[in-house]
């Protein structure tokens, strides 16, 4: 069930979360696949990245709370 999508600020990954999985995948644009699932808090919703694109921030709706995603270069 993807709930939130965001391309990332450099336009290489996408972001969609997922709210059955508690996840958040990461998907290549050149390849078209997903190449990481990272695992945050329950029903994550969006997704918004700090203005320098070093963190991403997910919320979740299951648990109240904000993952915060490291974002390596």
């Amino acid at each position: 069930e993807p709930e939130g999508v965001t391309l990332s600020p450099d336009g290489r990954y996408v972001y969609v979360t997922s709210e059955d999985e508690g996840t958040v995948a990461v998907v290549d644009t050149g390849k078209q696949e997903a190449v990481k699932r990272i695992k945050v808090g329950r029903r994550p919703r969006g997704i918004v990245f700090a203005p320098d694109g070093s963190k991403a921030f997910v919320t979740n709706e299951g648990n109240t709370t904000v993952s915060v995603i490291a974002i390596s270069g």
